[in-house]
């Protein structure tokens, strides 16, 4: 996923840099002046998926020997951790994706 969020974000910080005037398109003498703050905001919308693409993370933890369970998420490290208690769980079902390999 984070590989798969590289483009959405360098395109929308492209985006922003050229709605902001800093990167300047050939045809800017031609464009509205509405089309400049559709750019940031267009830009930020694409920045922010690719961001969260590629730094947004989650982690489950199997701990037997404190008996509980860890269930974290953030962004490269974890940023919002709840714990459950083992106890509280009759059952843990994993559940294995299916990958589909082309050939």
């Amino acid at each position: 996923m984070a590989i798969f969020g590289i483009p959405f974000l360098a395109a929308g910080l492209a985006v922003i840099l050229i709605g902001l005037g800093i990167i300047v398109p050939s045809n800017a003498d031609e464009m509205d002046g509405w089309v400049w703050p559709a750019l940031v905001v267009f830009g930020g919308v694409f920045a922010a998926v690719g961001g969260g693409l590629m730094f947004g993370r989650r982690w489950i933890i199997l701990d037997r020997a404190q008996g509980r369970i860890q269930d974290a998420w953030g962004l490269v490290v974890p940023m919002k951790v709840t714990e459950h208690p083992l106890y509280s769980f009759s059952a843990i079902h994993l559940l294995r994706r299916k990958v589909s390999r082309f050939s």
